[in-house]
């Protein structure tokens, strides 16, 4: 008897979010991704970096940690999450606007800094995204 792995046929909906230009959404843990975001800034420079990126904002349910988590992916590599309440006013707000339980959305993130000047001048990379403002979305 043969036995087949089979992928999941079921696929995640996604939607693009328009953009809005403020990046006004940190986002946590970069500093656990420093080398994820130097490779793909393409290295530190002596000026840093200022540059845009697509993101993927991903609910991420089996999180150990947090079952509530929502995952930051850049060029398909995790580059941080939003902060716990970020995270829940985020669903919130997915929730709010009707979108389906599992959904990804893709937005804009900007990520700075990653300068290297030598003598301990060297700073760390941080990503901020484009996302609606989540402070409307009060959740205790």
């Amino acid at each position: 008897m043969k036995f087949r792995l089979f992928k999941s046929t079921q696929e995640v909906p996604r939607r693009k979010l328009e953009r809005l230009g403020e990046f006004g959404q940190p986002v946590s843990g970069e500093r656990y991704y420093q080398r994820e975001l130097d490779r793909i800034a393409g290295g530190r420079t002596p000026d840093g970096h200022e540059f845009e990126r697509r993101a993927e904002v991903v609910l991420e349910e089996r999180n150990r940690n947090d079952s509530n988590a929502v995952r930051v992916d850049i060029d398909k590599t995790t580059v941080g999450y939003l902060a716990r309440g970020d995270a829940r006013k985020y669903r919130e707000w997915l929730r709010n606007q009707r979108y389906p339980e599992r959904v990804i959305m893709e937005c804009t993130a900007l990520i700075t800094g990653g300068w290297d000047r030598g003598r301990n001048d060297r700073g760390p990379y941080e990503v901020r995204l484009d996302l609606p403002p989540l402070d409307l979305y009060w959740v205790e």
